[in-house]
């Protein structure tokens, strides 16, 4: 089924309901993946759109969401919690990877009641830690795609055979190792942090919040315009002051 803040009413004698089960289903053993691709966009989990087949944890995702929304206004893709508690609730709930999720409502409850704490609810699996951890902030990582995590450790390779070559060249007339490091960070390291979204920047600031995804690929575009600019404007200033 699916969780949205229109599928939910308060009754008069005061008590949560939930209602339209038009796209409710029952769990098929036999069965990979769903047959009909159904879903609120935003609110239904990938495996609702023909990643795999729904279950109990599927709702759990939905909930996580409708939790975020509740809390912030705004999906998870477009504003956490600023509350680390809720915030580590909802990460969870919206794992990518249902194994990563709660695997039960109890569980779910039972931490938002605060009788368990977040990191004592166990996983599914040990692989499925990695979509929730640390590891989450580093692009290309963080879907755990193999294709995307290829690209990633390609990409980090080139960054830190680029910035050893910084560090080891030898300099030309002129420059300085405090110049070398200055392109290297403007040109390299700080567009690829602006296009990847690292450590996922444009959940923690609130400028971000109230973006469209346009919105926010303009916001990168001009962020990288300053970054080159700002080299561009300290290579001017050398070769003016220091020719």
């Amino acid at each position: 089924m699916r969780i949205s803040p229109g599928n939910i009413i308060i009754s008069t004698d005061a008590v949560l309901k939930l209602i339209d089960f038009d796209i409710s289903r029952t769990k098929k053993e036999d069965r990979n993946q769903d047959t009909t691709i159904l879903g609120t966009a935003g609110f239904a989990a990938p495996e609702q759109f023909g990643f795999g087949q729904t279950d109990e944890r599927t709702d759990i995702y939905a909930a996580g969401v409708l939790l975020n929304v509740l809390l912030t206004g705004s999906l998870p893709s477009q504003k956490l919690p600023k509350e680390l508690f809720y915030r580590s609730i909802v990460e969870r709930c919206t794992a990518i990877d249902p194994d990563a999720r709660y695997q039960t409502v109890r569980a779910l409850a039972a931490v938002l009641d605060r009788r368990i704490l977040p990191g004592e609810v166990p996983f599914l699996s040990k692989e499925a830690v990695a979509s929730t951890g640390w590891i989450r902030f580093f692009p290309g990582f963080r879907t755990r795609k193999p294709w995307k995590m290829a690209v990633g450790v390609f990409g980090y390779m080139i960054m830190l055979y680029i910035g050893y070559r910084t560090a080891a060249a030898p300099l030309s007339s002129g420059n300085t190792r405090f110049e070398m490091w200055l392109y290297s960070i403007w040109f390299l390291y700080v567009p690829w942090a602006i296009v990847t979204d690292w450590g996922y920047y444009t959940k923690h600031f609130s400028v971000f919040s109230s973006m469209t995804r346009a919105k926010i690929t303009a916001a990168k575009a001009g962020l990288l315009f300053l970054s080159f600019s700002a080299c561009i404007f300290f290579l001017m200033l050398q070769l003016l002051f220091f020719p």
